[in-house]
């Protein structure tokens, strides 16, 4: 029995450490199973780790690449530009303008090639008389561009905006040529701000944030672009427009004081020319024997000359100065032609010629303009045919040119039978003291201001146009064209203008 029980127990026994045995395989096998499954999840994961590292570092590689290919772009860009501009553009490493790059327009600008440049300041080629104060104003520009970019790195703003911050405002100076010559150019200053931003984030990036005053230049690795273009065609005329305005200013004044002396000498003039015609109007009534009778007329014809040169003096300086004035009236183109060659009829007999007139049907009966200007421009043409005719007359025509609702063009024409004038001086009689030749001059006298004083009033008080047509030997016309209104029959004066009459000679 006690055989059999230990049988028993030692089978009890083996069954139950197999059934031990066999959980613990159990076990095992199942954590195997685990481990197996967690290293596989580890192994996925790892690799989906490494394909995403490798997938960034591709993007990384891709967008580097892209951004290197746009770099060599732009950078082939801008040396096209460069090359095709006809401003030198120049790389420069800090303030000192030690070249880095020049475009190939230096030479035509300094005279030196790219080459020839590299090493060279900029500064070397300013003239002395600029050269201080161009170089402080880049200084405290630079100086100032640089806090600007601390602030904004600081305050997380965008600094890669195209600003004024980093742009100076244009330099005028001359620089130097290679061979000696000066060239005034205007230059403008850029500073390349993308390695101090990257300098500046990089520090703020390792906790050293940027202070408010920036490192000393020096310590960035700062590019500076100038812009060079020459401005001396500019600068010249410049200084040809300040020249003339000078001599504008100068004129005027000129002008201004030559207006005072002809009104002071006008005023002066005036008061004894009055007494020497009241003198000759009191010996006129006195008992005179024929050879002071013709001394007195010569003394008073003399007076006349001068009054009237001196008022021609005064009228040429009021038109000048934009204050002559036009008294629109009333009048008879007719009576006022006729008066004229009454008043110049006796100078006209001295020298044995005849003066007519002849009229336009269509002439109107009564017109509007100062009759006072016209006058004054009959009797300096007629006077100025009577002075150069020997033989003949003089003939006055006046004709309706056109007629448009209540304006007409009235054209008269002045025509002697006297020496006539050569081609080549017509031009210049309108001019002030104008003279055909110094011959006539000395033989015929005149001052040569009354064809400048017709001439004005016509063109430039009256809004007409003036001329001469004259062949040598033959005679001269001289013309004048007004627009000048039509005075209707209900508006026509009660009496006739003082002095005017419509007779013919």
């Amino acid at each position: 029995n006690l055989l059999e029980h230990q049988t028993k127990i030692n089978a009890e026994t083996t069954l139950a450490q197999n059934k031990e045995a066999t959980r613990m395989k159990r076990i095992q096998e199942e954590e195997a199973a685990a481990l197996d499954k967690e290293q596989a999840a580890a192994a996925a994961s790892l690799k989906a780790r490494q394909d995403e590292i490798l997938r960034m570092l591709s993007d990384r590689h891709n967008q580097d690449a892209l951004s290197y290919k746009k770099q060599l772009e732009e950078q082939k860009h801008f040396e096209i530009l460069a090359e095709n501009c006809g401003d030198m553009i120049s790389l420069h490493k800090g303030t000192n303008g030690i070249f880095r790059y020049c475009s190939p327009s230096c030479a035509a600008l300094l005279g030196y090639n790219s080459d020839e440049l590299k090493g060279h300041s900029f500064q070397e080629f300013i003239h002395p008389d600029h050269a201080e104060e161009v170089q402080k104003e880049l200084e405290g520009f630079v100086r100032t561009s640089l806090q600007s970019v601390v602030r904004k790195v600081q305050h997380g703003q965008d600094v890669t905006v195209p600003g004024q911050d980093n742009t100076l405002r244009p330099q005028l100076f001359r620089l130097c040529r290679r061979d000696g010559t000066n060239v005034w150019v205007e230059r403008t200053v850029k500073v390349m701000l993308s390695k101090i931003v990257s300098s500046l984030q990089h520090d703020n990036v390792e906790g050293s944030s940027p202070s408010s005053s920036p490192k000393p230049e020096d310590e960035y690795e700062m590019e500076l672009l100038y812009v060079t273009r020459d401005v001396s065609q500019r600068v010249a005329m410049e200084e040809t427009q300040r020249r003339t305005e000078r001599m504008q200013a100068t004129a005027t004044t000129a002008a201004q004081v030559k207006r005072d002396f002809l009104a002071f000498i006008g005023h002066e003039c005036r008061n004894p020319l009055n007494a020497l015609f009241n003198i000759t109007d009191f010996l006129a009534d006195t008992s005179l024997d024929d050879q002071q009778r013709q001394y007195l007329t010569t003394i008073k014809q003399c007076s006349s000359d001068m009054l009237r040169i001196l008022n021609d003096l005064l009228d040429l300086s009021k038109i000048e100065a934009g204050k002559i004035d036009i008294d629109i009236t009333p009048f008879q183109m007719r009576g006022l032609v006729n008066e004229a060659l009454r008043t110049m009829h006796a100078e006209a007999v001295k020298k044995g010629l005849w003066l007519k007139s002849a009229f336009d049907a269509n002439v109107p009966d009564w017109i509007m303009c100062d009759p006072s200007r016209i006058r004054q421009i009959l009797l300096n043409l007629i006077g100025n045919a009577i002075k150069f005719t020997e033989r003949g007359g003089v003939r006055i025509s006046v004709d309706v040119q056109e007629t448009i609702d209540d304006i007409c063009c009235l054209h008269t024409r002045v025509t002697d039978t006297g020496i006539g004038i050569e081609e080549s001086a017509v031009a210049k009689l309108f001019s002030m003291y104008g003279q055909a030749t110094a011959s006539d001059f000395r033989k015929y006298g005149g001052t040569g201001i009354g064809l400048r004083l017709c001439s004005l009033l016509v063109q430039q008080s009256m809004g007409g146009t003036i001329g001469i047509e004259s062949t040598k030997g033959e005679g001269t016309t001289l013309w004048f064209t007004l627009p000048l209104s039509i005075k209707t029959p209900a508006d026509k004066p009660s009496i006739a203008h003082p002095g005017l009459s419509t007779g013919t000679t």
